[in-house]
């Protein structure tokens, strides 16, 4: 099947994504038009709509008169996100329970198995983009496309704090890996509770996967 060609728009929001993602772009920090026009060689009008849908999906605000700023990553921000993921997740358990799952399963797996070779090679960027993987798919499981749109929505900023999470600027590669390790063993419980719909069990995991994230993001904020 021939790949979509995405749009000036896609391709300015995907470029400008990451480069918040990756702290390239500091929280705070303002973003330029003409200068993203320049690094990204693409016209304003593109620029400018790829900024507003950073701002819809929370990434960037905007004041007027003062263009777009990359948003902050605080305390409370970080908590909010994720208790509101927890929230979704714990939701998408219930609505599993019921729906044939297979084909998520199946994703889930695989993006867990890259996961854990990306863990081995330390490599920060395709773990985020497996993680993600794996939430996206576990999302799925609900068959429920306003679920799936609101995980992904709140995953936009989980992208940019699993990347602090993943990277080594919070601790040492040995508290790194039982970091990673956690993380694998945790996505492969949740396989295996779905498989066996254990939602109780499963709602428990959740709440854990979120915590140790949060946890290890509320302590680099403070430390």
């Amino acid at each position: 099947m021939t790949k979509r060609k995405l749009s000036k728009v896609e391709i300015a929001y995907d470029k400008i994504f990451q480069q918040i993602m990756t702290t390239e772009f500091q929280p705070g920090q303002q973003l330029e038009e003409k200068y993203l026009m320049e690094a990204l060689s693409i016209g304003r009008t593109p620029i400018r709509e790829a900024l507003m849908r950073l701002e819809i999906n929370m990434m960037v605000e905007s004041k007027s008169g003062k263009g777009f700023t990359v948003r902050p990553v605080t305390l409370q921000s970080t908590r909010a996100v994720f208790e509101t993921l927890a929230i979704l997740e714990k939701g998408v358990a219930d609505l599993a329970a019921t729906k044939e799952i297979e084909t998520q399963l199946e994703k889930m797996a695989v993006a867990n198995q890259n996961l854990e070779k990306a863990a081995e090679a330390y490599d920060t960027l395709a773990m985020v983009k497996e993680n993600y993987s794996f939430h996206l798919a576990y999302a799925e499981c609900s068959h429920n496309e306003y679920l799936i749109h609101g995980i992904t929505a709140v995953q936009c900023e989980t992208r940019r704090l699993a990347y602090l999470s993943f990277g080594n600027r919070i601790n040492d590669r040995k508290s790194l890996s039982e970091h990673y390790r956690t993380v694998i063993d945790e996505h492969q419980q949740i396989i295996d509770l779905l498989k066996t719909r254990d939602i109780e069990r499963l709602k428990h995991i959740i709440d854990l996967h979120a915590e140790a994230f949060k946890t290890r993001i509320v302590g680099f904020l403070v430390g």
